[in-house]
This record gives C-alpha cells, structure tokens and sequence, in this order.
C-alpha cells in the first residue's frame, strides 16, 4: 500500500489494489474501504473514515501514519463484515480465510497446499 502525489503533485493519494484508498481532504484525509459484493451480486456500501495525522509529522512520517490508520481500518471492517454473519459456516469461513486472511500469512506454495486440503476435505464434511 503505497502513496502517490498527483499530476500536479498536491496532496497524496493511496495507489493500492487491495481494498482501500486515502484521499487528501484539506489539512484531514479520507480513507474508502471497499466491503466488495454481498451474495446476490450487489455492491455492498464502501466503509469511510476521515482521520486527522498529527501536525508535527514530516511528509514522509504522515505517509507512515496514514498507512498504519489505513490498514487498521481494512482490519476494523473486515472484521465487522465477519461479525455480520455469526451463523456462518465452515465452507464460507474457508472460503473467507482463503480469500482474506491466508494470503497474508502464508507463503503462496502453503497457501496453494492449503487450498488443495481444504477443496479435498471440505466435500466429506459437508458444507
């Protein structure tokens, strides 16, 4: 998750492919999760957060601190989309973990063997 200035070099805007953006707005910044698409293939409504950096940053400290508050939100609303759904169950849990949570702690050849287990074992648990 990286900051880019724009064209004309004012202010700072997030460059990411993950879920969330930071946009400069004034002396506070923006920061828009997206929360993807619910069962039926609708748009779920973006999560949004305006933060204030401290004022005795430098540039690049604040970079720093809205990186951090970015991806501390992306946890909060992950985290709330998890909580939306207590009755969920393991096949949508595997699921989520897969997309979510495991290709940010695993290396990608135990993430693809992981995923190999669990489209082995899941069928002979029922979903």
């Amino acid at each position: 998750m990286q900051f880019s200035c724009d064209e004309r070099g004012n202010g700072m805007e997030r460059v990411s492919s993950d879920a969330a953006s930071i946009r400069q707005r004034g002396n506070a910044y923006l920061i828009v999760v997206s929360m993807g698409y619910d069962h039926e293939g609708k748009r779920r409504p973006a999560q949004q957060k305006t933060v204030h950096p401290p004022k005795d940053l430098t540039k690049k400290q604040t970079e720093k601190w809205l990186n951090e508050q970015a991806t501390l939100f992306e946890m909060e609303c992950k985290e709330i989309e998890l909580q939306e759904k207590p009755d969920m169950t393991f096949a949508e849990y595997t699921e989520y973990w897969l997309r979510e949570v495991a290709p940010l702690k695993l290396a990608r050849s135990a993430l693809v063997r992981d995923k190999q287990d669990i489209d082995r074992i899941l069928p002979a648990l029922g979903r």
